[in-house]
């Protein structure tokens, strides 16, 4: 389809994944995103070239640079860890390091994603990542590759961090997720749009590794909890942030922010 209009017109319309994900980096920036971005292909890459250098990363990419660093005994620079483009730039400059322990997986795309030749079913969903990296922080203790990239390790992780585990060790409960999140994530969630959980889980992540970024703010991690929020009242709250509990025992958890491969 074109599009025209009196100045000469636009050129050939944009996907409908390429407007998805402008309007995601958009929401990550805090830019706005500009009407003929949305009529035409190279207006909307241009406007995600220009919101991907203003983006925080995702938890997966700073995680995943942080191990291609590891292996050239050089901490991952500031700029890179800050930056959404420079983080898939120094990925795609990297990639061939990765070892084997990362479990055949790579970043495609721009970096943009982490893909794997299993089903994306067996990665960690955003939801397990931010709980995780908020008991990281708690712990004071570390997170590492296989466990931000494989479902069954985050969750024991969870677990164990929780003083779960036994005969449901490694298991994750959808029914009983926000019962087990919402001490932790309530107050952050209500200090923060959602768009920026990416950004917090990977501060969360290099904090808890020893990295430059910044610390979570544990008064406002507890504020649910001092406040005396229970019952419906934070059940309301997290069915905002995460939708209503309807998920059976054993169905796939939905991700709250999937990183999309660059559509285009």
């Amino acid at each position: 389809m074109q599009f025209t209009d009196s100045a000469g017109g636009y050129g050939s319309e944009p996907s409908e994944k390429q407007v998805r994900y402008a309007q995601q980096l958009a929401q990550r920036s805090g830019l706005a995103l500009p009407q003929d971005a949305l009529l035409d292909r190279e207006r909307c890459s241009a406007f995600i070239e220009e919101a991907l250098g203003k983006s925080a990363p995702s938890a997966r990419q700073i995680a995943f640079a942080e191990s291609l660093a590891a292996t050239k005994n050089e901490p991952l620079p500031a700029a890179v860890r800050s930056s959404a483009k420079a983080i898939s730039e120094y990925i795609d400059q990297n990639q061939h390091l990765a070892t084997p322990a990362a479990g055949g997986r790579s970043y495609g795309g721009g970096g943009s994603s982490l893909r794997s030749s299993a089903s994306d079913s067996l990665l960690p969903t955003d939801k397990q990542l931010l709980y995780a990296a908020t008991l990281a922080r708690q712990k004071q203790v570390g997170l590492s590759y296989e466990q931000l990239s494989d479902r069954a390790e985050i969750s024991r992780f969870i677990d164990e961090m929780s003083g779960k585990g036994g005969a449901n060790d490694g298991a994750y409960n959808p029914a009983n997720y926000k019962a087990n999140v919402a001490a932790n994530v309530a107050g952050l969630a209500a200090g923060m749009g959602s768009s920026a959980f990416g950004a917090v889980a990977g501060a969360a992540m290099a904090s808890s590794r020893g990295g430059d970024g910044s610390p979570l703010d544990d008064q406002m991690l507890s504020r649910a909890e001092r406040g005396g929020e229970r019952g419906a009242e934070l059940d309301a709250e997290m069915d905002d942030l995460f939708g209503p509990s309807t998920q059976a025992e054993g169905e796939e958890d939905t991700p709250l922010f999937r990183e999309g491969q660059i559509p285009f």
